[in-house]
């Protein structure tokens, strides 16, 4: 049986772009354009994984991952961010409650891919858990910096 994502953005073309790459590598791919269908489609048939966008009107996408990530139920599913370029305090945050990935916009799709696969590999090896500590610890000094630069600047 095919893992099954769950694909979330208030963009249809992102929604698009990323359901046929995941459908073209096997994936079974469910959609939702806001929060609140993502919460709607979790409670039904929980998936796998949610790409899930932060930035969306209504229900956001840090209301959907604070319920994926309290509710017991929903303990399993994994989760990788999609958000704007540029949010280095989002990047930050996401990382340190856990968010299973991060990928900024622009994106490839083969980059959505290949980051939904290792995700939900069995194999979460020792060089990923240390790329994802170089990434957080390079996003700590960035978002540091930049708030010097703002208290400076005033």
């Amino acid at each position: 049986m095919p893992q099954r994502i769950l694909v979330v953005d208030d963009e249809p073309s992102v929604v698009q772009i990323i359901t046929y790459t995941l459908g073209r590598k096997g994936y079974q791919v469910m959609q939702a354009f806001d929060g609140q269908q993502a919460l709607d489609a979790i409670a039904t048939d929980p998936p796998d994984l949610v790409v899930l966008d932060l930035m969306m009107p209504n229900v956001d996408g840090w209301k959907v991952y604070q319920t994926l990530k309290t509710e017991e139920r929903y303990s399993g599913i994994k989760v990788v961010v999609l958000s704007g370029v540029g949010e280095f305090e989002n990047q930050l945050k996401t990382l340190q409650f856990g968010v299973d990935e991060y990928i900024t916009k622009p994106f490839k799709a083969a980059e959505v891919a290949e980051a939904v696969a290792a995700t939900l590999s069995a194999e979460r090896d020792e060089r990923r858990d240390k790329e994802r500590a170089k990434k957080e610890a390079k996003l700590r000094t960035i978002v540091s910096v930049m708030k010097r630069a703002q208290e400076r600047d005033g």
